[in-house]
């Protein structure tokens, strides 16, 4: 097997653990991924250039970030023994995320299990149960749901979970956002503008590295995303400009991926894409996002050049809906728009 930081060899690779490392290849110049069975760790990679130790597994292997190699992984994700990602560790402890351990801990305790036990009634390693308990990765919400079920919690662990979820995202968001990622989270239905950028819930990770230029910032992007994948997810209406499918971010790897990815969410039962030619429409001044819940209730953002504002005054809603029914109407229907963002990768970010 060889050492070299070859990035296609490397789900070839990581096939061969029990537990698999599932990754994003990009193109920060912050890390590399190196995989080795443990017992043919080159000498020449010395412990002190190891940023991170990713994933250790005693039977299979080892993976590194390596800080002095480019290009890289951006992340790194855990899944349990049926391949379902469970997680992304971290290099810092978050304290939310502490706490949140601390609490799964006191209930395995009190439950006189061992991370060993906990990890098999839970369908995951023992070390993942530690990462877990002391802060350095965040679960998904259905193993908070496993941990829950396993310790008889009676749900103040997946309570624990939504209210951690909550506090990371209002730490991490402008104050300018309000509290729009509540009610997106807990929406039925999401309307999109946007005029200058692919919509923030359907940017791939390469994408918002380039824009936010902050791991924090994309890491709370990434969360936001996870509203695509509810057991039932909201229906959502997005229209954009089509400058957004030339405007280059990154290079034209990360616009390819880009829209290849919106090309596939495309097809998505519950998601409408469609692009607006460049034309006038009324009363269209800045990218807008509404969110509606099932109860009728809705909350409108505005981007602005100081960062933006919610509301959810009924004069500004009908101005919203008003203006989005009239996007929708000059916008090319959902073939022409699968047509067109196929004909800009093959004709310009290929």
């Amino acid at each position: 097997m060889r050492t070299d930081p070859l990035r296609h060899e490397v789900p070839r690779l990581l096939d061969r653990f029990p537990a698999r490392l599932h990754h994003d290849l990009g193109h920060s110049r912050r890390h590399t991924l190196i995989v080795f069975p443990a017992h043919e760790r080159p000498s020449r990679i010395s412990s002190r250039r190891v940023a991170e130790c990713v994933l250790i597994q005693p039977r299979g292997g080892v993976a590194f970030r390596d800080s002095r190699q480019a290009p890289t992984t951006r992340s790194h994700l855990l899944t349990d023994s049926r391949g379902m990602v469970i997680g992304m560790p971290r290099s810092k402890i978050d304290p939310v995320l502490l706490n949140f351990g601390l609490g799964v801990k006191r209930f395995r305790l009190s439950a006189n299990l061992n991370q060993e036990e906990l990890g098999k009634l839970t369908n995951v390693s023992r070390s993942y149960v530690t990462l877990v308990e002391t802060g350095r990765t965040r679960c998904r919400r259905d193993y908070a749901e496993r941990l829950d079920e396993a310790l008889h919690a009676s749900g103040e662990i997946i309570r624990a979970w939504d209210d951690l979820l909550q506090e990371f995202k209002a730490a991490r968001y402008p104050a300018s956002f309000g509290n729009f990622p509540r009610a997106e989270d807990a929406a039925s239905m999401l309307r999109s503008y946007e005029d200058r950028l692919v919509y923030g819930l359907f940017q791939t990770e390469a994408y918002a590295t380039v824009l936010l230029q902050d791991e924090s910032k994309v890491r709370a992007r990434m969360m936001r995303q996870e509203v695509l994948s509810r057991d039932v997810p909201p229906a959502i209406h997005s229209v954009m400009d089509e400058a957004v499918l030339y405007r280059e971010v990154g290079n034209k790897q990360t616009m390819r991926e880009q829209l290849e990815y919106l090309y596939e969410l495309s097809h998505r039962p519950n998601i409408t894409i469609q692009v607006l030619p460049v034309i006038y429409v009324r009363n269209l001044w800045a990218a807008f996002s509404v969110a509606s819940q099932a109860d009728q209730k809705e909350l409108g953002y505005t981007e602005k050049a100081y960062g933006g504002e919610t509301s959810s005054a009924p004069d500004d809603l009908a101005l919203l809906n008003e203006t989005f029914a009239r996007l929708q109407a000059e916008a090319s229907n959902i073939r022409e728009t699968r047509s067109l963002i196929r004909k800009v990768i093959d004709e310009r970010w290929t």
